[in-house]
């Protein structure tokens, strides 16, 4: 049993006056809800733990795959000593989300289908919460919010269908087709979260009244970032990394993420020994990175397993420089 008051790092619920709300419940449409040690964002969990703490019940709709490397995702609940619980059902989708953007959206549609169902069986919530990525989730939620008749609250992780659009992924007819979807759930929501400003900026020149849209940015754990004394000299013993000026890169490996361009900086550094790049994470386009530094024969970039989130902070600290890359874009804004 997970308990919500674990999640987050409160010991004053009881003695502030926003959490003595009356109980609501709240029904999270999430295709992607990430396990507590799993790969991805970690800020869909703090928000059903922070709810529940608060006393209110979530539902949340998720599949019972990870999007980064399709681990099995289990079935959880969230208690709070306050009466809150948080349930995550589960729904089997098909794999191979990185065999194709076709293979994607046909994964991304089943899933909406089955969640506006599975949304239906669990009856009426005070409230819906939509999160666009992918966007079928995001109109699974606003279909279930006007069935119930209830408040209707998205969240914008990626802008739909315009990141397809400027990368040349899909024809503009499609686009066309997407994109009256997201203004379906962009202008029927009655408010927009956005996790960056440009995202923000983005949503804003579509239309959407102002008032209506807010911004959440991502932040981070302070206890996780905690260093204990010692823990670089540790790291650096256990990688080698020894009498090495050490860069390193720890997140999903996509063509968004550019990795590409990572190794091929490491190629014009080749003739400097005494730097490294090392590389942390798992995604569509390692295999393809990884061959690319086969065949430039690089030995100054190294690839990594995927570690868990709690293992990152101290990576960071035993390094010297982090790397961070994104694609080329007119849209690199938003990220």
């Amino acid at each position: 049993m997970l308990r919500a008051r674990d999640a987050i790092d409160r010991s004053d619920l009881d003695e502030r006056s926003d959490f003595a709300d009356p109980s609501m419940r709240f029904l999270l449409i999430q295709q992607f809800f990430p396990g507590p040690v799993a790969p991805g964002p970690m800020q869909p969990r703090r928000l059903v733990g922070e709810l529940v703490a608060r006393g209110h019940r979530v539902d949340v709709i998720a599949c019972d795959l990870n999007a980064y490397n399709e681990q099995q995702e289990p079935e959880e609940c969230f208690e709070s000593p306050g009466g809150g619980v948080g349930r995550v059902h589960r729904l089997p989708v098909a794999r191979g989300l990185r065999r194709g953007l076709s293979s994607r959206l046909r994964i991304y549609g089943r899933f909406a289908i089955a969640a506006n169902r599975r949304g239906l069986a669990l009856g009426r919530p005070d409230a819906v919460i939509g999160s666009i990525q992918p966007l079928f989730s995001g109109v699974a939620a606003r279909r279930l919010a006007r069935r119930f008749r209830v408040p209707f609250l998205l969240e914008v992780r990626d802008l739909w269908p315009d990141a397809l659009v400027v990368r040349r992924l899909i024809p503009r007819w499609q686009g066309w087709v997407l994109e009256r979807l997201a203004r379906s759930c962009y202008f029927g929501a009655d408010r927009v979260v956005c996790l960056t400003p440009g995202l923000k900026q983005e949503i804003l020149r579509k239309g959407v009244p102002a008032e209506r849209v807010d911004l959440f940015p991502n932040a981070f754990d302070e206890e996780l970032f905690r260093i204990p004394p010692g823990t670089r000299e540790r790291v650096r013993a256990e990688h080698g990394w020894n009498g090495s000026f050490v860069a390193i890169y720890t997140g999903v490996h996509t063509s968004v993420t550019a990795i590409e361009c990572i190794v091929r900086a490491a190629a014009e550094l080749r003739s400097r020994p005494d730097i490294r790049l090392d590389l942390f994470g798992y995604g569509q386009t390692k295999a393809s990175s990884m061959a690319l530094a086969g065949e430039l024969g690089l030995s100054n970039i190294h690839f990594h397993d995927p570690v868990p989130k709690i293992r990152v902070p101290e990576l960071l600290a035993g390094a010297d420089a982090g790397i961070m890359t994104l694609f080329r874009s007119p849209l690199v804004h938003i990220y």
